[in-house]
């Protein structure tokens, strides 16, 4: 049995969780870039936000969180280094040969620990757990009898249609893979969540029902990591307007392109970035590289900018 049938047939039977995309991502990409979590019991990534890893170049579509995505992963067994959820196209992809790079919209999960093989020597596995786990986690050694899945039976016996014509293949077989594995075509300025709504209703998230208030561009005292650093964000505050500046303002295209800024800082010489809270009319924030400057380094004072403080 191919790996991408049991996919299909994970999908079509709702074995995978339904979540909400936008909320995952923001989760994800808005305090967790850079670091490990255990998305899975027993399975444990390390994400990269805005980039896609190596892949195997066939996307399974419909998948509607990253988890779902981790999950495909894990389910395909020691072969998997990790995947890719493309939250704007449902789109994932396990790892593969074919090039990594970046992509907006994109995380990556590297695998870096997993649980027992779930098609592996377990007495109660109802696939057969005494097959080598190390060989085939479908169990492709075991009698055909025995093979749930059917894999050596006649073409008109495979629930999953392995062999019928490619312009009905729900992983987009014909798509141009050498380009954008997630299709190139779409056109990436159209921003799923909203980046051309009025600036007054637009938040970091871009949707009107935001859970959490991201106006600043991260949720109030989150706790993102961003080029090596660790920072807090305090939303709306800053107590030393017009302070010194490490260097003269400039213009970025989101809050994480000034945290990241301050990262690059030599010496550590930055421990704070500041941001205005609103976009101007080409849809960017200025921003200010500061030292402490001699500023508590928790802002009490409320106004039109936010910031994030290097955490020591």
């Amino acid at each position: 049995m191919k790996p991408q049938s049991f996919i299909f047939f994970a999908l079509a039977t709702g074995v995978l969780a339904q979540t909400s995309p936008e909320n995952d991502y923001k989760r994800i990409c808005f305090a967790l870039d850079g670091q490990e979590e255990d998305i899975l019991p027993g399975y444990r990534v390390k994400y990269t936000c805005d980039f896609y890893g190596q892949h195997n170049g066939s996307p399974v579509e419909g998948v509607e969180s990253a988890k779902d995505c981790a999950q495909l992963c894990q389910t395909a067994g020691s072969s998997c280094a990790g995947s890719s959820w493309f939250m704007k196209g449902r789109k994932c992809l396990l790892s593969g040969s074919n090039s990594e790079a970046k992509r907006e919209f994109t995380v990556y999960m590297e695998k870096v620990g997993e649980a027992s093989d779930p098609f592996g020597e377990d007495e109660d596995d109802p696939f057969g757990g005494d097959e080598p786990e190390e060989d085939d986690p479908f169990g492709g050694d075991e009698p055909e009898e025995d093979d749930p899945f059917g894999a050596d039976e006649p073409e008109e016996d495979d629930p999953f249609g392995a062999d019928e014509p490619e312009v009905d293949d729900p992983f987009g077989a014909d798509e141009p893979e050498e380009d954008d594995p997630f299709g190139a075509d779409e056109p990436e300025e159209d921003d799923p969540f909203g980046a051309d709504e009025p600036e007054d209703n637009d938040t970091a998230c871009g949707c009107d029902n935001c859970e959490v208030d991201v106006a600043c561009g991260y949720p109030d005292e989150a706790s993102p990591a961003l080029k090596g650093k660790a920072y807090k964000v305090f939303c709306q505050k800053l107590d030393d307007v017009g302070g010194k500046n490490i260097r003269p303002p400039f213009k970025v295209n989101s809050v994480k392109e000034c945290i990241e800024a301050c990262s690059d800082v030599p010496n550590s010489q930055c421990k704070r970035a500041i941001w205005t809270n609103s976009r101007d009319a080409n849809g960017q924030r200025s921003c200010w590289l500061r030292e402490w400057n001699g500023v508590k380094k928790v802002p009490t004072k409320v106004g039109s900018w936010s910031s994030a403080h290097v955490q020591e």
